[in-house]
């Protein structure tokens, strides 16, 4: 996806710099110039718009995240172009700002293709924990790890702290019950969190590993996907909380 909305940046850069050389266009980078009060209302409502969509988005569901906002831009790019064009024809400068309504509508159709692929994983993983029967699993291990801050170098900055096997079938039900599903966001990870992080392995008919940290879980099926944790993360919580029969390696 980066390399492609590099390309299509470089394409817009190319042919506006070509625009502008062979219709010698002085472009205004003005962002807030209006041309009537119809367009200072449509374009503030746009915005107003927009905003309250990103917050609904990022509250219920964030992968929609990206083409919303690349279509916020195609409309607010295409209501700017047509304003351009009404009043200030003869500067061309309508032109500039059509090549990058074009080109934000490809990138607009390039992240739907874009979002559909990233969540093809997210329902595989999805299915997959509301599948989950206890029963299946015969053990879970799990691995706490935590900050070390006298490690002389980065291949010891996290240590084992302690560890446990679980076979009790009461104890898996209830750290699957804590694994929701419907908490779980596609994202792309950044971990902050240097306390403390843990590792499971559920082992049984199905093999499952997961990275519990505060504020995001990477689970391994198949192949390893981050997911950004909205609200309070139960698991962690528990695994923080609850006394275990942890054993000091």
């Amino acid at each position: 996806m980066n390399i492609f909305v590099i390309t299509v940046l470089v394409i817009i850069f190319i042919i506006n710099t070509y625009l502008k050389k062979k219709f010698d266009i002085e472009q205004d980078f003005a962002p807030l110039r209006y041309y009537s009060k119809t367009h200072k209302w449509v374009e503030r409502t746009l915005f107003i718009g927009f905003v309250i969509l990103i917050v609904l988005v990022y509250i219920t569901y964030t992968s929609a995240e990206i083409y919303l906002f690349l279509g916020y831009a195609v409309i607010l790019f295409g209501f700017r172009t047509t304003m351009e064009y009404k009043y200030e024809r003869e500067e061309k400068e309508y032109l500039l700002t059509l090549v990058l309504t074009i080109g934000v509508l490809v990138l607009f159709v390039g992240s739907i293709f874009f979002v559909h692929q990233s969540l093809a994983p997210y329902k595989v993983v999805v299915k997959e924990i509301e599948s989950l029967n206890p029963e299946s699993i015969q053990q879970v291990e799990v691995i706490n790890h935590s900050w070390n801050e006298k490690a002389r170098d980065i291949l010891n900055i996290m240590e084992k702290k302690r560890e446990v096997v679980i076979e009790d079938k009461e104890t898996i039900t209830k750290l699957l019950s804590e694994l929701s599903a419907e908490q779980l966001r596609v994202r792309d990870v950044n971990i902050r969190n240097k306390d403390s992080y843990y590792e499971l392995n559920l082992k049984g008919d199905i093999d499952f590993r997961l990275t519990v940290y505060e504020k995001s879980i990477i689970i391994v099926y198949g192949e390893m996907d981050s997911f950004q944790v909205v609200g309070n993360n139960r698991l962690y919580q528990m695994l923080q909380e609850d006394d275990l029969e942890w054993a000091i390696p």
